[in-house]
């Protein structure tokens, strides 16, 4: 698996080697991985992914109205 790059809030910068690996075992690399959303797991992943969006949204708006 090549080096990733992965940025922290703090804004540390880390470099590691990741891992990726399918509940079947197989290593795959990140680009080669499509979430479609056809099954209940994929929806779950994607309303997750939604809401963390969301929630960071929401956030920098609060930071940015008590400055």
């Amino acid at each position: 698996m090549p080096m990733r790059e992965i940025t922290l809030d703090d804004g540390t910068v880390c470099r590691r080697m990741i891992t990726n690996v399918h509940p079947d075992g197989t290593e795959f690399l990140p680009e080669e991985f499509t979430i479609t959303g056809r099954n209940e797991q994929e929806r779950r992943i994607l309303s997750l992914a939604r809401s963390i969006i969301k929630n960071g949204i929401e956030r920098e708006a609060r930071e940015k109205a008590a400055k």
